[in-house]
């Protein structure tokens, strides 16, 4: 089951890429990469290594966001 949802986040990236839409931002990569990386666990090691898994991507996924991106737009106009 975690790698079918790995190859369907992947998929929906190459549809969005494919399409010229806006690149995502880090925080956006960061979040795509820890979710396929939760799944592949899930599938591999069980549950509770996923969940401990997704609490350490959630904390670096918001200290990240912590931190100005410089392509968003407040930044990207200067």
């Amino acid at each position: 089951p975690g790698l079918n949802l790995t190859l369907f986040v992947f998929i929906v990236l190459a549809v969005l890429l494919v399409r010229g839409e806006r690149l995502p931002t880090r925080q956006a990569w960061t979040s795509l990469v820890l979710t396929a990386l939760a799944a592949t666990l899930v599938s591999v090691h069980g549950t509770a290594v996923a969940i401990v898994a997704s609490i350490m991507g959630l904390l670096v996924t918001s200290a990240l966001m912590l931190e100005p991106d410089l392509r968003s737009p407040p930044y990207a106009l200067a």
